[in-house]
């Protein structure tokens, strides 16, 4: 079980970089009344952060959650 993690983490890695890697067309963005050009890839690889720090933060709360229950 420990090996099919580490493989997909790898796949999953391996995707990632082809995908941003191929997508390095300018595009603008808008978010509210900021508007700004910038690399698809950038944006694609701050979509990724923003996900993996978010998952992290949940992960973490639902975990202490569940420690003080059973304590």
């Amino acid at each position: 079980m420990k090996n099919l993690k580490l493989y997909s983490l790898i796949v999953l890695a391996v995707l990632t970089v082809l995908i941003i890697l191929q997508n390095t067309v300018e595009v603008q963005v808008r978010i509210l009344t900021l508007t700004m050009s910038a690399p698809l890839a950038a944006l694609l690889l701050m979509t990724l952060l923003v996900g993996m720090i978010l998952g992290m933060l949940i992960a973490y709360l639902i975990d202490r959650r569940t420690r003080k229950r059973h304590s």
